[in-house]
């Protein structure tokens, strides 16, 4: 589709406020999918628009958002399985759709973990979501007819798939990709764009000069987060230049870590811990946890517990998802000093100073909090000593010595990072929450004077009631006296 200039007024030549605007379901996707891509967007020196949230009021679209619609070149819709339960995203839908007819807006659908056949012709959750809708508008079902039409119509554009089988920030460089490529073919202003093949991987060849192989070593359930959180993680630090080993699902074979991933644990700096709901599920981070708690303690390795929407109570106790795990564990193995171990480890693990992701905040900001701790500290790690016989000489003890001091030393200073950041994550929402309680007071104090303002309204019509009553009983009065 060709993109006409729109008329509405801006000091860009082609008249456009934003490049894009972000149509989407807030509790869906806002603090994950979608807060990717507006940053990816951010990132490329792409105009983005996106609805933080607090324009919301009643059940219509506000101003605000009908003229960044209008604004805005290209429209991405991120429909994803509970989209069609918002009244705010279909009705933001059928002003995209009319804007793409009217001003040549260019329309981008982003299908995220929904079959588009679903959203085209309304089955399934889609279906059942405009029926529960419809009753709430059944007055105005035309409105209703709208949604409906606007969906097929967008469902039928040629957009972007995201089926959960592949990592989540390759799936946003496509869009952003194809969002650059709309921009230079219809813009006129200079944007900052880069190719895929500039990012600085240059800087990740394994630096064998300080002795480890690896930066970070990062163990998690693949299951659970490889596509997501933790894919998004590994290209963030590759992204600094910071040479990361995360491991490929054929590295797995029978019930032991490879020899491959025996020594990428055993040459890496830091390990990662990426705690999920189904880590102790698997008995390959169960050994891998072992491995690194034990390089922890052997090579002084820099270890960073993130527990990713689990409890750190429910990791150092093994409760909830973790005790299940475990038991299920029992009844497989018959090893028990391995399963001893295993609880051990994830106790040690879970008692260290690290990172909680509760859902409720974008986690590119969360990964961005992980990444400068660890870019602070990478450099000060020194490089381990290996090959030290039994008998070796005193220098190389001391070496070893000095070796084990300089990287407890580096340890405490990441925990003591890590818990800076902490305090400001918890100054930053108290600060929050006092906003919020504010802006509550507000809403009540409105209230009040409206109420207040109601009265007075009244009021002043009671009395003119009142003077109309008594003015219109005076006249009577004299027209009787006269008449008498």
């Amino acid at each position: 589709m060709g993109l006409q200039p729109s008329h509405s007024s801006s000091s860009f030549s082609w008249h456009w406020e934003y490049d894009v605007f972000l149509n989407f379901r807030g509790p869906d996707t806002r603090y994950g999918f979608t807060g990717y891509l507006y940053k990816a967007l951010c990132d490329k020196g792409i105009r983005a628009f996106m609805d933080f949230g607090d324009i919301h009021r009643g059940n219509e679209i506000s101003a605000s958002l009908m003229k960044a619609i209008e604004a805005s070149r290209i429209a991405i819709l991120v429909f994803s399985k509970n989209y069609a339960e918002s009244s705010y995203c279909l009705n933001e839908l059928v002003k995209i759709m009319e804007c793409s007819q009217r001003h040549g807006q260019f329309v981008l659908p982003v299908f995220y973990g929904i079959d588009p056949s679903v959203v085209r012709h309304q089955k399934g959750i889609y279906e059942e979501a405009l029926a529960k809708t419809g009753r709430t508008f059944e007055h105005a079902m035309d409105r209703v007819q709208r949604w409906r039409t606007a969906m097929a119509d967008a469902a039928n554009l040629s957009g972007l798939h995201f089926k959960g089988d592949g990592y989540g920030y390759e799936f946003v460089e496509k869009i952003v990709e194809q969002v650059s490529r709309v921009i230079k073919r219809v813009g006129d202003y200079p944007i900052e764009l880069e190719s895929q093949e500039q990012a600085s991987y240059s800087s990740l060849a394994p630096s064998s000069s300080n002795g480890w192989k690896y930066d970070v070593f990062l163990s998690f359930r693949g299951t659970d987060t490889r596509f997501g959180f933790t894919g998004n993680l590994y290209n963030v630090l590759c992204g600094k230049g910071i040479h990361t080993f995360m491991d490929d699902e054929a590295l797995h074979r029978g019930n032991e870590i490879s020899g491959t991933l025996d020594k990428a644990i055993e040459g890496s700096k830091i390990a990662i811990l990426v705690f999920s709901k189904n880590y102790a599920y698997s008995s390959y981070c169960l050994d891998e946890l072992v491995k690194i708690m034990k390089c922890s303690q052997s090579h002084s390795q820099c270890v960073l517990p993130v527990f990713y929407n689990v409890d750190p109570p429910h990791v150092r106790h093994q409760h909830g998802s973790y005790e299940e795990a475990l038991a299920k564990h029992e009844e497989r193995f018959s090893d028990v000093e391995r399963l001893r171990d295993w609880r051990a480890a994830l106790h040690q693990a879970a008692n260290l100073t690290g990172f909680h992701f509760k859902g409720n905040e974008y986690e590119h900001e969360f990964i961005g909090k992980i990444v400068r701790v660890v870019s602070r500290n990478i450099r000060n790690i020194a490089s381990p000593v290996v090959g030290i016989q039994e008998n070796g000489g005193t220098e190389a003890e001391s070496l070893l010595q000095d070796n084990q001091r300089n990287n407890s030393k580096v340890k405490a200073e990441t925990e003591a990072n890590v818990e800076n950041f902490m305090e400001v994550d918890v100054f930053e929402k108290s600060v929050g929450v006092q906003l919020e309680s504010l802006k509550r007071k507000k809403r009540e104090l409105e209230g009040q004077i409206r109420a207040i303002n109601d009265q007075i309204t009244e009021f002043q019509r009671k009395t003119v009631a009142k003077r109309k009553k008594a003015f219109d009983s005076g006249k009577k009065c004299q027209v009787e006296s006269i008449v008498t």
